[in-house]
Order: structure tokens, then C-alpha cells, then sequence
């Protein structure tokens, strides 16, 4: 048991690569060896420590020693003690969890197998309710870590668990009947089509659970209920619950039930809530949960001892533990709660992107108004901003596309007045964590879900709203924690210290980026709406002290994400506001960033080049540089690591994006020096692009070219020997375009004929016989 408390400990304090080898490869054998002892308390602890180990160190312990404990775990099963039986369940589906794609699980096909028999037996058979749990528990990892060996079993496990539902009655079997709606969640989203026979079965249990059960405020099961309901409502089963709307709508009313009882509750749970913290503290209740999970391990220990026939503990605690146990059940699982609240969120954000007209009333009554309201009500739901900052963003995206209409100027302030005053301290405060090696994500979410909302805006924004945004995100210290961990990176002599170091500084990356988005989405407002006094604004307050901060830091540091942003901003200005009086100091800077060749800055600089090839009027001195600056690129980019290879092929397509644009969207093309060279030259690197949206540009471009005759004649080159070329690489980018459920093409179906008779006219001057030939090739 010590071994696994050290585990726990070590996997939560530490990287994997440096213990992992030290403490379990040592130790390995000697567990193994006293795991076949008869004691029925050693085989407790062993199969308690495979399941730490499977849960701690996976996919490493899983790799190594799957097989083998599973094997052993297979022989603990047999054991006649069903708590033993229940201990080897748990450890299974440990190891079978996040395991499809390791095969020194999978390959145990049979093992597994097997176990979901046994499994589904002891939920038919056995009244040991944590057998009956852990049974259940197995049976979902298998359905997802098996999934087509699982199909012949599911009639059976959907019947059993069916029966389950339907006879457990009672405060005793609320965390059973929660673990069924899990299993059932988790089959129904890995055996999708399988599953659709089953769609009604499943909406008619959710929909029949008593409504005492649910709105129990002492129960964590309803957090199960509803996501139950969630795995449900997904676009794959659409077709199948739409063929019985009025029960599918029922279960949505009673969803929105749910939540409201929920906001009901709220008063009184957040009173105790406080009450919970004068009283204890937040250490002691952390302490005091600990504690419980101990007196839970002590029964199963005295029960299993009682089976050995050893004396037990029970008699002179029992006092006491009922005491316990009646205080369990006055405290509230605040956690749950909050839970319980995200969950109903979730099922909602499910149902507005695949329902919309189901659920329309009520995105447009409560969602975001009430969940702001919610959370100013609220101490211990702000305490899950992550979890709630990041459905918002999701939920803020789907708004994007089918309810942008619920935005208007009235709402929109009051909205980014609420995320500051509930999120900021909290994205704040990420920053300390993430300089301690913690992931910045209430920090991410927090700034997806300002983008998210900026994008919503069908409205110009006003200068002092987004001042008000950007007042914040640009305070946020992000540079010195970079500078900080370069210099320790430098320092650094043991590569898992350099390992650490360099995780940090991405996680910064992230957020840094995530930053040149949302003054993006400002900007690209800005243009729709011709708002000069926020284009200026931007242009002249963070924009400017953004770029010139990024090339001093780059400068400095020699750290290539600073040019990268710096880049980044410089493409954003070219893009939204090319008609800036200083936009020509932007493109010099952008052009002395391609001294950088590092993968991602160079994706980043040819991004713009493409774009001022179209929004500005380049001198011809500067086209000539810059086409210079891209045919070194494309010769210098290259995937240094295998890891790099989808980094390199996004630089790649950007490159010769940016090379066609100078052609295809430049009006001056022709008078460059030796324009049909560069042409050719271009042409030999290969077919347009992967990238399909790149490719619908470039093909519309040149629909739009063949009307102009000199472009025609530079595209066909001297004798036409540039047209045969051309044409096979049109045709290798329309295969890419055509590909089925192409979202493309979907929005652009008749884009084929429109090149097709584009191709046509550029041929149609060639001499009869080469013409022909061309043509049969067009045609094929």
C-alpha cells in the first residue's frame, strides 16, 4: 500500500522519465513474486497497486507490464472473497482505460473479454454492491478499448444494465445507478452506429428517473444523469431521436427543470458553503476528505479480515463511525454541485449546436445571462472557472454561427464587464502557476472566450469596449516569465531540467498567441465596420508596443517565438488594415523577420507576404525582394524532426501560397525582370497547395486571371510549354477539393465547371493539335 501511496505521490510532484525507472523497474519482481501469496490482504494491496500504477504511469506501465498483471489479475477474479473480486475489477479497468491503442492490452483480446462475461454475471448475480459498481465500471473501459470485439456483447450489457436501472432502489444504490448511466454514456459514444437500436431504451430511463433522485441535494448521482443526456444529444444519433421529438423534447424540458431546481438550491448550498469555510478552513476540509477515504479502505480492510477470519476494528469504532456517517450525510459535496451546474451547461452547448431550433427559446432566454448570474451569486462555482470559462468559449463559438443575433451594443458591455469581474483574478493568478510548471489553461479560456465573443459582435465595437478588454490581456506578464525561463533553459545542464523549462515556454507561446488572436479579432472588426477611431487606436497603442516589444525581446534573447509574434501582428495590420500610413515601415519589418529560419516564424512571415502581394501596392523593388526572400525559404524549410513534419508542410503550403498570390493577385507581375523565369520557377516546386481553402483561393484567382490576356500568355510561357504543367497541377488541387464532405467544396459546389471553362479559355488560341491533345487531358 505504501508503494502505491508513493506512486500517487510522485506522479503528481514529478516528470515520469525520472523516477518511473528507479522505483518501479527496481521493485518490479519482488511485487510480483509476493503477489501469489495466499493472504487475502496481500492481494487486496497488490491489486490496489496495479490500478495506482495503471492510473499514474500510464501509457509506460501499461507498455512494459499490461500483460502480466493482467494475467494476474485474471487468477484474482477466481478468488472466492468478493471483495477481492471487486479490488481486480478496478485495477482491469485501470489498465483498460485509455489503453486502445496499446497492445499489450488489446492483444489480450480473450482476457478481456471474458472479464466483461464474468462482469455482466456478478451484475446479475452478486449483492456486493462495489462488485456490482466495479463490474460496471469494466464493462465501459472494454466497450471503448474493444470496440468492435465488443458489438456481440452489447444486447446483453444493455438488458443486464437495463435491469440494474430499474430494480436499485434506494439511498444505498445511487452511486450504482450513476455508474450505469456512465457505462451506458460511454457505449452508446464508441459504438455509435451499434448503438442506435438502443437510442429509445436509453431516452425512455433518463426520461422515467424519479425526480426525487435528481434533485437531491445530498446525491452526486444526478451529475451522472445528466451526462447520461449529454453523451446522448450528439449530431450522430440526430437522425434516430428525431424520429420521436416529442420524447426527446421532454427530456430536454426536464433538463431545464433540473437546472432551475438547481439555481434554486443555490442560496441555500452557497450559505452552508460559507458556513463550511469559518468553520473549518480550507485545509481542514481537504484533511477531512482524506480522512474519509481512510475509514472507507478500514471497513473493506475489516471485512476482508473477517472473511480470514482475523479480529476487526468494527466493534470498537462503531460508535463512532455512525457518528460519521451521519455527518456525510448533512455536508453538501460542493464540488459535485458545481459539477452538477457544468454538466447542465455542457448538455445545453451539445443540444444548440445539433438542435438549434429545439433549443432556441431557450438559448435566447437564460444561457449566458444566467450563468453570469449564477456565478456573481456564487463563491464555490467561481472556484470552477476552467471547467466553466471553457464551455463558454465552446458555447460562444456555436453562438457564432446560429445565434449571433442574440449579441446586440447593450448586452455586449455588460457581458465583458462580468467576465473581468468573475474570470480576470482568476486568469491572473494562472500566470503564477504556470511559471511553476502548472499549464495556463483558466488562462486560455479566459482569452478564448473574450475572442469567441468579439466574433459574435455582427455590430462595430466601440473603442472603449475593446479598450476595456485590452487594457487587461496586454498587462498580463507573460514576457518576463519567458525571459525568465530562457535564461534558466541557457543555465540548465541535465536535459530533463532543460525538458521542464522548455515545456513552460510553450504553455506561454499559447497564451501569447492566443493574445495576437483577440487583437485580431478587434482589427478584422474593425475593417468591416470602417471604425477609424479603433483601427487608429489599435494601430498606435498595442500594436505598435507589441511589435517593437517582440523584436527587442527576439533581439535580446535570440528566442525565435518573438519574432513569430512579432510576425504574426505584422500579418494582422497588412490583412485588416492595409490602408495604415505607416503600413509600408510594417512590411520592411516583416521582410527583415525572414532573417528567422525557424519553422513557425517562417509559416508566419509567408503567411504575410502572401497577403501584401494582395492588399498593397508593393514597390517593384520590394516584389523583387520579396519573391527572393520566398524561393530561399522554400529551399531552406525543411522538417528537422518527425515530430516537425505537419510544422513544415503548414510553412511549405504557405510559401507557395504566397508565391502564387504574387502572381495570381498581383497586377504587376508582368513588369518584374524576367517575369516568365520566375513563373517557371515557381511552377517547378509542384502543385499548388494542400491546404483546400489556399486552393479554392488560388482557383478563383485564376478564373478571374484568364480574362486578362497577358496573364494568359505568361501562364501558357513561349511555344505553351508552361500550359501542360499548369494544368496538372490545377487538376491535382481539384482532386483535393472534390474529396467527400469536403466543407469546401459545400459551400462552393459549382467551383469544377467555373475552372473547367477558365481552362477552356486558356487554351483556346493554342495550335489545333496541342490543343487537342490538352483538352483530353482537361476532359480526364
Amino acid at each position: 500500500m505504501a508503494c502505491s501511496q508513493i506512486v500517487e505521490h510522485l506522479s503528481k510532484a514529478e516528470s515520469e522519465e525520472e523516477w518511473f525507472p528507479k522505483i518501479i523497474l527496481n521493485n518490479i519482481q519482488k511485487i510480483f513474486e509476493i503477489s501469489f501469496s495466499n493472504n487475502l490482504m496481500i492481494k487486496l494491496a497488490v491489486a490496489h497497486w496495479i490500478g495506482q500504477c495503471a492510473t499514474d504511469l500510464q501509457p509506460s506501465f501499461q507498455e512494459t507490464y499490461g500483460k502480466k498483471f493482467l494475467k494476474l489479475l485474471r487468477i484474482y477474479i477466481d478468488n472466492d472473497n468478493e471483495i477481492i473480486k471487486a479490488h481486480s475489477l478496478a485495477a482491469v479497468t485501470n489498465l483498460a482505460e485509455e489503453s486502445k491503442d496499446i497492445e499489450e492490452i488489446t492483444d489480450e483480446k480473450e482476457i478481456l473479454l471474458e472479464m466483461v462475461e464474468m462482469s455482466i454475471g456478478y451484475l446479475e448475480k452478486s449483492t456486493l454492491i462495489m462488485l456490482r459498481e466495479n463490474s460496471l465500471a469494466l464493462v465501459g473501459s472494454v466497450a471503448e478499448c474493444l470496440t468492435k470485439q465488443f458489438v456481440p456483447m452489447l444486447e446483453k450489457s444493455v438488458i443486464v444494465i437495463q435491469d440494474v436501472l430499474h430494480n436499485a432502489d434506494g439511498d444505498d444504490y445511487q452511486q450504482m445507478k450513476g455508474q450505469c448511466y456512465e457505462t451506458l454514456s460511454i457505449i452508446s459514444a464508441h459504438l455509435q452506429e451499434d448503438f442506435k437500436p438502443y437510442i429509445h431504451k436509453l431516452v425512455n430511463i433518463l426520461l422515467n428517473e424519479p425526480q426525487e433522485n435528481i434533485t437531491n441535494i445530498h446525491s452526486n448521482f444526478r451529475c451522472y444523469w445528466i451526462d447520461g443526456i449529454r453523451r446522448l444529444i450528439n449530431i450522430k444519433n440526430k437522425e434516430v431521436l428525431e424520429e420521436d421529438q416529442e420524447k426527446f423534447s421532454k427530456l430536454v424540458t426536464k433538463t431545464y427543470d433540473f437546472y432551475q431546481k438547481l439555481v434554486d438550491q443555490l442560496e441555500y448550498v452557497e450559505n452552508e458553503y460559507e458556513n463550511e469555510v469559518k468553520l473549518l478552513g480550507k485545509a481542514e476540509n481537504d484533511n477531512g476528505e482524506s480522512e474519509e477515504e481512510g475509514e472507507e479502505y478500514e471497513e473493506e480492510e475489516d471485512e476482508i479480515a473477517a472473511a480470514a477470519g482475523g479480529n476487526t476494528k468494527k466493534n470498537q469504532l462503531e460508535e463512532d463511525e455512525n457518528e460519521g456517517e451521519e455527518e456525510d450525510e448533512s455536508r453538501i459535496d460542493f464540488k459535485t454541485y458545481a459539477e452538477n451546474i457544468i454538466a447542465v451547461l455542457k448538455v445545453t452547448t451539445v443540444g444548440l449546436e445539433d438542435f438549434p431550433e429545439l433549443f432556441k427559446e431557450q438559448a435566447q432566454s437564460f444561457i449566458l445571462t444566467k450563468i453570469f448570474d449564477l456565478l456573481q451569486k456564487s463563491t464555490f462555482m467561481q472556484e470552477q472557472s476552467e471547467a466553466i470559462l471553457e464551455t463558454l468559449g465552446y458555447l460562444l463559438e456555436i453562438y457564432k454561427e446560429k445565434y449571433s443575433d442574440l449579441f446586440t451594443e447593450s448586452t455586449i458591455d455588460k457581458y465583458i464587464e462580468q467576465l473581468n469581474e468573475l474570470f480576470y483574478d482568476d486568469a491572473r493568478q494562472n500566470i503564477v502557476e504556470l511559471d511553476s510548471g502548472k499549464g495556463g489553461d483558466v488562462l486560455q479560456n479566459y482569452l478564448v472566450v473574450f475572442e469567441e465573443l468579439i466574433h459574435n459582435c455582427r455590430f462595430p465595437i466601440k473603442k472603449e469596449t475593446a479598450q476595456t478588454i485590452i487594457e487587461k490581456i496586454i498587462d498580463l506578464p507573460l514576457n518576463q516569465i519567458q525571459i525568465k525561463m530562457i535564461s534558466e533553459f541557457k543555465i540548465a545542464k541535465e536535459q530533463e531540467e532543460k525538458n521542464y523549462f522548455q515545456s513552460i515556454l510553450e504553455e506561454v507561446d499559447v497564451c501569447q498567441m492566443q493574445i495576437i488572436e483577440n487583437l485580431g479579432a478587434f482589427l478584422k472588426n474593425a475593417q468591416s465596420y470602417e471604425s477609424q477611431s479603433l483601427q487608429d487606436y489599435l494601430f498606435n497603442q498595442p500594436y505598435k508596443s507589441k511589435v517593437s516589444t517582440c523584436v527587442n525581446l527576439y533581439e535580446q534573447t535570440k528566442y525565435s517565438s518573438f519574432a513569430r509574434f512579432a510576425a504574426c501582428y505584422c500579418c494582422d495590420l497588412i490583412d485588416y488594415y492595409p490602408q495604415c500610413t505607416e503600413i509600408n515601415l510594417v512590411l520592411t519589418m516583416l521582410i527583415n523577420l525572414s532573417v528567422v529560419e525557424e519553422l513557425k516564424t517562417m509559416q508566419a512571415t509567408a503567411y504575410g507576404y502572401g497577403i501584401a502581394f494582395k492588399n498593397l501596392d508593393i514597390s517593384q523593388e520590394d516584389q523583387e525582394k520579396l519573391l527572393e526572400i520566398l524561393f530561399k525559404m522554400h529551399k531552406n524549410a525543411k522538417p528537422t524532426k518527425s515530430k516537425k513534419q505537419v510544422q513544415f508542410m503548414y510553412t511549405r503550403d504557405n510559401i507557395l501560397s504566397a508565391l502564387y498570390k504574387s502572381i495570381l493577385d498581383n497586377k504587376s507581375f508582368s513588369k518584374l525582370q524576367n517575369p516568365q523565369e520566375k513563373f517557371e520557377k515557381i511552377l517547378e516546386l509542384g502543385q499548388f497547395v494542400k491546404d483546400k481553402d489556399e486552393i479554392l483561393n488560388i482557383l478563383k484567382n485564376f478564373i478571374k486571371q484568364v480574362e486578362n490576356p497577358e496573364m494568359v500568355k505568361l501562364i501558357n510561357g513561349e511555344n505553351n510549354k508552361n500550359t501542360e504543367t499548369f494544368l496538372s497541377n490545377i487538376s491535382k488541387s481539384l482532386l483535393i477539393i472534390t474529396e467527400k464532405e469536403n466543407d469546401v467544396l459545400k459551400k462552393n459546389e459549382d467551383i469544377g465547371n467555373q475552372v473547367f471553362e477558365a481552362c477552356k479559355k486558356l487554351i483556346k488560341d493554342i495550335e489545333k493539335d496541342q490543343q487537342q491533345k490538352l483538352y483530353e487531358k482537361l476532359l480526364h
